[in-house]
């Protein structure tokens, strides 16, 4: 089944925003656009987004700089960063400091971003379910605690007895 998605494109050079633009849109997403970092933040304080693709090399504040802020902000948004540059330096930034699920080169294929795009949502969407896992069983560990502490063996006595019926 294919969820509906908000992407935030973030790129400096305009004719390759809209380029990307449109092949997002036409996937089935919804492609918001920022020609630069604070753009882009000032756009995430404004509505959610499930993922961002941003250039690396912009005015003001680059890509890594830029998915860095968004993974402390947003820790669910996938973040994607595109580049031009094929220096091994960028791309272990934008994994360690931007916490990048991918980099693409620039130019990338539409089917290469399409399908980035398709597992970083599938990643994000895992995370996401792992925090509310972990969520319900602080809750349902914290319940168990006070029922211990209010009603001493009760939680054994129930333990037991669905030992003895298995």
């Amino acid at each position: 089944m294919h969820k509906h998605r908000t992407v935030l494109l973030v790129d400096d050079d305009e004719s390759l925003r809209d380029s990307l633009d449109k092949i997002i849109e036409r996937a089935g997403h919804t492609c918001f656009v920022a020609e630069n970092g604070l753009q882009a933040l000032n756009m995430l304080r404004k509505r959610e987004m499930h993922a961002i693709v941003a250039d690396h090399d912009m005015p003001g504040m680059d890509g890594v700089e830029l998915l860095k802020l968004v993974a402390t902000r947003h820790p669910n948004m996938a973040r994607i960063l595109l580049t031009a540059r094929s220096d091994s330096e960028t791309v272990v930034r934008a994994i360690n400091v931007g916490q990048a699920f991918r980099f693409l080169h620039k130019p990338c294929r539409t089917a290469e971003l399409l399908t980035t795009l398709h597992f970083a949502f599938e990643a994000s969407d895992r995370e996401a379910e792992n925090w509310r896992l972990a969520a319900e069983l602080r809750r349902q560990t914290a319940m168990f605690a006070e029922v211990r502490h209010r009603c001493p063996g009760v939680l054994e006595e129930i333990e037991a007895r669905l030992s003895a019926s298995v």
